[in-house]
């Protein structure tokens, strides 16, 4: 299915059983986008935790796995969906340091959500170590704790 978006751009939208690809296909030059931009899964808004009381109940009535980098606490909560927020303190460093770490953590998450077998609110603590740590030590902590959690598909 190929059609133009509102800036001229040719998109194209292919359905893959319940995901939908969406390409970019821009001319070499424009706007300096010569490459495909591909979308597989998303983090929307209403899978966020965003509120203080929405991350108080969670740790308040839930468990909590604690890493060397990283801290889940998660609730179980049959008649919800799936959420998730991320705390990074002002122990992790600056600004800069805790954007960059929580960005980090939202993409693990946005890449591992399909995998996560119930509906259950995820809540991400970030240690001070996490600011030093690679893109992919964080992610196989996310995942050695997420297991540990009993939440990932096997």
């Amino acid at each position: 299915i190929r059609n133009r978006d509102v800036t001229g751009v040719q998109t194209c939208a292919l359905p893959i059983s319940s995901l939908t690809l969406t390409l970019s296909l821009r001319k070499k030059g424009e706007d300096n986008c010569s490459r495909a931009i591909m979308t597989v899964h998303r983090f929307p808004p209403q899978r966020r935790l965003t509120k203080s009381h929405e991350f108080e109940r969670v740790r308040t009535k839930g468990d909590v796995v604690r890493g060397k980098l990283l801290s889940i606490g998660f609730l179980l909560c049959p008649e919800g969906r799936l959420q998730a927020g991320f705390i990074t303190s002002r122990r992790v460093g600056n600004a800069v340091l805790r954007n960059r770490v929580r960005r980090r953590l939202r993409e693990i998450f946005r890449r591992h959500q399909s995998e996560i077998n119930s509906p259950c609110h995820l809540v991400t603590i970030a240690s001070a170590r996490a600011a030093k740590a690679t893109c992919a030590e964080l992610e196989q902590e996310w995942l050695r704790l997420a297991r540990r959690t009993s939440i990932l598909a096997p």
